[in-house]
């Protein structure tokens, strides 16, 4: 809540803030909005603007679901194709997996291939140091002795 307010009082996006929509505003976060913020509007009611005499836009009612324009834009034949959402989360069904199976696949993968990466490269680095060592040269000339 701090954050949202000091970023209101800095320009950017939240420096034109207008208006707030909070159904169930506890009345301390009411009273730090009013002191904080005297020009935003908590719960504004739908009436014209006495300033500019504009009509505030319809998401302003907290009556209105606010996904409602997109869901007319839909319409009833999309939400019907939807379905309910449930069976695809199960995954598998008509040949189609659920995203989070198939992120945590390509994960599982991903984690794989650096594990073997890293492999190769701690053997390789074994080698490199047993060709440095003493030791490898004692082998080496001992082996050559023969």
């Amino acid at each position: 809540m701090g954050d949202a307010l000091a970023a209101a009082q800095e320009p950017g996006r939240l420096y034109f803030l207008q208006a707030i929509v909070w159904p169930d505003v506890p009345a301390a976060a009411l009273e730090l909005i009013a002191a904080q913020c005297p020009k935003v509007l908590v719960n504004p009611k739908r009436r014209r603007d006495p300033r500019t005499g504009a009509s505030p836009p319809p998401e302003l009612d907290p009556e209105t679901p606010l996904d409602a324009p997109l869901l007319q834009l839909v319409g009833a034949e999309g939400l019907a194709d939807l379905g309910s959402g449930e069976s695809r989360a199960g995954g598998g069904q008509d040949g189609v997996e659920h995203i989070s199976v198939r992120f945590r696949a390509a994960y599982v993968a991903q984690a794989d291939k650096r594990r073997a990466r890293e492999q190769q490269r701690w053997e390789q680095e074994q080698r490199r140091q047993w060709r440095a060592s003493a030791a490898h040269r004692l082998a080496e000339r001992w082996l050559d002795e023969e």
